[in-house]
C-alpha cells in the first residue's frame, strides 16, 4: 500500500509499536494514526481524492479499531 490508516479507538488508547512505524518508513509508506473517528474520516477523504485525480483510487489499507 502507499498508505496505511491506523484509527486507535474512540478515547485514542491503542499504542502502535514503534517497530510498526519503523517499517512503514523504512518501505516508504505513509503511515496516519489518530482516534478512530478522524481517522475514518481521513481514509475517505484519501479515498475520494484519489478516484477524483485520473479515475485511480492509491493503494490505501484501513484498520480501525473500534471499541476503547
Amino acid at each position: 500500500p502507499e498508505t496505511i490508516v491506523i484509527g486507535t479507538g474512540t478515547a485514542g488508547l491503542v499504542k502502535i509499536d514503534e517497530e510498526i512505524q519503523q517499517f512503514t518508513r523504512e518501505k516508504g509508506i505513509k503511515l496516519i494514526i489518530d482516534k478512530s473517528e478522524e481517522a475514518v474520516k481521513t481514509f475517505n477523504v484519501i479515498c475520494q481524492e484519489s478516484e477524483e485525480e485520473e479515475g485511480e483510487q492509491n493503494k490505501i489499507i484501513g484498520l480501525f479499531h473500534l471499541t476503547c
